[in-house]
């Protein structure tokens, strides 16, 4: 399928394969994706890594890193819901397979899991909940998509937690601010905030992707106090990362380094070290044309390096020149609702 990208000098060799309706469950679309890809030949080669754990051999920590070898699943559950039964399927099979953790991607143009208090700043829970669940709506109707549901509660996070901790799986949350953003600048204009958006470009199944313009305004405000809820939220319950994705960060004359990183980086970055935490990034934000690798450099942010392309700096040059911890991510790896076959 394809070579995955290996990085002798990061935290963890890992291989996050990235599944969108993955492994069985209850929807329809799961278990196509279930017979498709397990009808791929020698597909435990292509999936585990061999250095260090196999299929038969449980991952180990990397002799003198003094670092947890991790192997992360990463589950896109943003832009389509799943269930709790489908996300526990999920969860067996690479809890038989030596992953460590998973990855619920909740925030990612959709937003599909909500707490029991939602209040921010001066909106009520109730009306942050509704207007997030009018945001997702919207998201659906954009991308012709009618889930029955379209949020994870509370207490059903907690059993997915509790769930994945009986398996020797730990969550990894993931809220993508201020890029693949629907559902949430959605949410912000209909709590009569004034946001600037625009799209960013079309994910893989051709669907337009919105940022919000990060700065010292209203919605970047409600976004980090609404990110540092469930950082709060994901402290209490264990995890030990905490991925603010940072896609479309920096790479335009719209989402500008100078504003994004007082705004909106550093008190997301900072907040979750404080919380014990270790905050997480796509190399998205980290260009050539662009000073951010400089202004994070100190910042503890481990960067997922999924794609090499030409406008991206090298994870050489971030690792080596700017000391920064890489997770080993590639986009061959990542399957997306829907697109029935791998991505080139």
């Amino acid at each position: 399928l394809c070579v995955i990208l290996t990085v002798c000098f990061c935290l963890s060799a890992i291989v996050p394969a990235s599944a969108a309706g993955l492994f069985g469950g209850e929807s329809g679309i799961a278990s196509q994706w279930d017979q498709w890809i397990r009808s791929l030949k020698d597909l435990k080669d292509r999936i585990i890594e061999k250095t260090p754990g196999t299929d038969e051999t449980p991952a180990e920590p990397m002799a003198g890193t003094g670092e947890e070898f991790i192997r992360i699943f990463h589950l896109d559950c943003g832009r389509k819901y799943f269930t709790v039964k489908e996300i526990e399927n999920i969860i067996d099979w690479i809890a038989e397979n030596h992953y460590t953790h998973i990855e619920l991607a909740f925030g990612n143009d959709g937003f599909r899991f909500l707490l029991d208090d939602m209040a921010v700043g001066g909106y009520t829970s109730d009306e942050v909940k509704a207007a997030i669940t009018a945001g997702n709506e919207a998201y659906n109707k954009e991308c012709n998509y009618s889930p029955e549901k379209n949020e994870l509660t509370q207490t059903e996070m907690d059993g997915i937690i509790t769930y994945a901790a009986s398996k020797g799986i730990s969550v990894i949350p993931m809220l993508d601010v201020p890029g693949h953003a629907k559902a949430l600048i959605e949410a912000m204009i209909k709590l009569g905030m004034s946001v600037e958006s625009k799209p960013t470009g079309n994910n893989n199944m051709g669907y337009p992707m919105y940022a919000f313009k990060a700065g010292d305004n209203d919605a970047t405000k409600f976004a980090v106090d609404l990110v540092k809820k469930y950082v709060d939220y994901f402290k209490l319950n264990g995890s030990k990362y905490f991925n603010i994705a940072g896609d479309e960060c920096g790479n335009s004359s719209f989402v500008k380094v100078d504003e994004l990183v007082p705004n909106l980086i550093t008190p997301l970055s900072s907040y979750i070290l404080d919380s014990g935490m270790k905050p997480m990034m796509f190399n998205d934000a980290f260009r050539l044309d662009n000073e951010l690798k400089v202004r994070l450099q100190n910042s503890g942010i481990i960067i997922c390096y999924w794609t090499n392309g030409d406008a991206y700096d090298k994870v050489e040059t971030l690792a080596n020149v700017y000391k920064y911890t890489i997770i080993n991510t590639h986009n061959k790896w990542y399957y997306i609702a829907g697109k029935e076959e791998p991505l080139n």
